[in-house]
């Protein structure tokens, strides 16, 4: 156990494998817009064949909550040095925001794909980072609340207010104002009727948009021009481009993000730590006997530590610590 330890931190704490950390890269070019949900199965994949995968992903996760700048061309091969040497992360931030504003323009690979995530989220006008909630009041009076690694733009103009959804989760609560208005989404749109609701694009699955109404109701209208779903108050439901499913009364733990606690009713460990995760940099694991163990509890999101320290008392798990930004919960 012991060398297996010193071998996770000389991962974590000095270099990535090059080839690793230039796969992640490819991936991202991959899941451009055009990339169907079989691409996107297979990036889950093989962020789950070893820890070096997903922590090169989450590396260029973190640098993607520093950026500030817009990017449109990027030489692939600089940002994977970038992301591949070390774990400086905020060191990176500031080499990377420098490298990004001058590169632009004369990079070896044109990303056309300007919508992609994560680059797309880099050039939102309003973005949050891992642990970070942020809320907008637009000019119509209409309050954002964004949630953990969420990026969304706002377009608003003399006949239409628009939201775009990039990435991440929000609470929407509507101004009054007589121009239609409507959260965009990668699978489609939600037009609310005088509301409050909560809309979170699936990172578990991928090309699947989310949506709890929690006042008045919402519409939600797939892009591909599938039938449109009603939602009413304490319902959720969710829809991808193609096709919706629910409405279903919405669980008692729906919306607790915004009172900052993540909420669990019997809840798989392993499906418990993959929310939590949202909410921290790196990579939270469990391992395979344990990730059935079923969490019941309100836990805060403030200090995600203080919670795996809790389920350490509450259950017979351990929380082993190979670096800062890997962690794993075994038997105890």
């Amino acid at each position: 156990m012991a060398q297996g330890n010193v071998y996770a931190d000389e991962i974590a704490a000095r270099a990535l494998d090059p080839s690793v950390v230039e796969q992640a890269a490819d991936w991202l070019v991959r899941l451009e817009p055009g990339g169907d949900g079989a691409d996107y199965e297979a990036c889950r994949r093989w962020r789950a064949e070893k820890p070096e995968h997903e922590l090169a992903w989450q590396r260029m996760a973190d640098l993607h909550a520093g950026m500030r700048q817009s990017v449109q061309r990027i030489d692939r091969r600089a940002a994977t040095v970038a992301i591949g040497q070390g774990v400086d992360l905020a060191a990176k931030r500031r080499r990377a925001l420098k490298w990004l504003a001058g590169i632009a323009g004369v990079g070896t690979v044109t990303w056309a794909g300007r919508d992609a995530l994560p680059w797309r989220s880099w050039t939102a006008q309003h973005h949050t980072a891992a642990g970070e909630r942020q809320t907008l009041v637009l000019e119509d009076g209409t309050s954002l609340l964004l949630n953990t690694r969420t990026a969304v733009d706002v377009r608003y103009d003399s006949r239409v207010r628009r939201v775009v959804l990039i990435g991440g989760e929000i609470q929407v609560t509507t101004g009054r104002d007589r121009r239609p208005f409507h959260i965009e989404t990668r699978t489609g749109r939600i037009r609310p009727i005088g509301t409050r609701f909560t809309v979170r694009n699936l990172d578990s699955a991928p090309g699947r948009t989310q949506v709890a109404v929690l006042e008045g109701s919402a519409m939600l209208e797939p892009s591909a021009g599938s039938a449109p779903l009603l939602v009413r108050a304490g319902q959720q439901a969710s829809f991808t481009a193609t096709s919706t499913q629910g409405p279903a009364a919405a669980g008692p733990t729906a919306g607790a993000w915004v009172e900052g606690v993540l909420a669990a009713q019997a809840m798989r460990l392993e499906d418990f730590l993959e929310e939590l995760g949202r909410y921290r940099t790196g990579v939270l694991t469990c391992s395979r006997g344990i990730a059935d163990l079923r969490i019941t509890g309100v836990f805060p999101l403030a200090d995600t530590d203080q919670v795996l320290q809790s389920l350490e008392h509450i259950f017979r798990v351990k929380v082993v610590r190979r670096t800062r930004y890997w962690v794993t919960v075994v038997a105890a």
